[in-house]
């Protein structure tokens, strides 16, 4: 294959791979979102993945698998992150098909459909290095067409003082827990968890505790209570996290060292 041939493949597969995002950013900053079933757990994606009912995760018709994008319910003001690992949704007027812990977080369970602002915070490294090289070398088109990307990874950026697979009160101080706790629901956006690691101390719940964890390099937050010897400790604060409409699932508490 001749150097110009080779570079023609190159400039096809380029343009095909920042196509659809240049699109997207100029015409699909708004509409309706859906929320999966959560029969749907566990069932492969467009991707390759399986679906987590309670991960952080959207169908996209065009975004790059792996871009992350700020959902916002624009009838309440509530925001998530999600990471794109599917293609859809297909429904008229709809733009993004939401996890069911994404729709929770929103407060759209129960309505189906609402109505959603998106901003794409993140796209994959493949995509950012060949915008920064058309940069560099003075050829990008134009920019309004594009996504910048941000100096840190959105990991980082979340991230903070909260680090990876630990335990923290409502304040941000560590702790260090054993036994058995309530998981109460998972967060997308840090601000969320804290919001509701607060209420249910307001409620009287002790301790809440909010544990960072990371999935394909996004963060999102657990909100956990209590500290349990024995499982026959907990149904009085199950009843208590249902009615408020929380989960309520059993879990227990990992040790971990705290220089890690």
């Amino acid at each position: 294959m001749t150097k110009k041939k080779i570079y023609i493949l190159f400039q096809t597969l380029f343009w095909a791979l920042i196509g659809p995002i240049g699109a997207l950013a100029q015409e699909a900053g708004s509409g309706l979102a859906s929320y999966y079933s959560k029969r749907l757990h566990g069932h492969k994606t467009s991707s390759g993945e399986r679906h987590d009912t309670y991960g952080f995760h959207c169908a996209h018709r065009e975004l790059p698998f792996g871009s992350m994008v700020r959902v916002t319910n624009t009838a309440n003001g509530r925001s998530t992150v999600v990471r794109v690992n599917d293609r859809g949704p297909f429904g008229k007027g709809r733009v993004i098909d939401l996890s069911l812990a994404a729709a929770k977080e929103l407060r759209m369970v129960g309505r189906g459909i609402a109505p959603v602002s998106l901003e794409v915070i993140y796209t994959p490294l493949l995509v950012r290095d060949a915008r920064m090289s058309l940069l560099a070398n003075n050829a990008a088109p134009d920019t309004g067409s594009f996504i910048v990307p941000p100096s840190l990874t959105y990991q980082e950026l979340q991230e903070g003082q909260f680090k990876n697979n630990r335990y923290y009160n409502s304040v941000g101080e560590e702790l260090l827990l054993s036994g058995i706790c309530l998981h109460a629901d998972n967060y997308g956006m840090l601000e969320n968890a804290l919001d509701a690691a607060r209420n249910l101390e307001d409620q009287g719940f002790t301790p809440v505790v909010i544990e960072p964890r990371e999935d394909h390099g996004m963060m999102f937050y657990r909100v956990l209570v209590g500290q349990f010897v024995t499982p026959k400790q907990t149904p009085k604060a199950v009843r208590r996290l249902k009615d408020l409409g929380h989960s309520a699932l059993l879990l227990r508490y990992r040790r971990h060292n705290f220089n890690d």
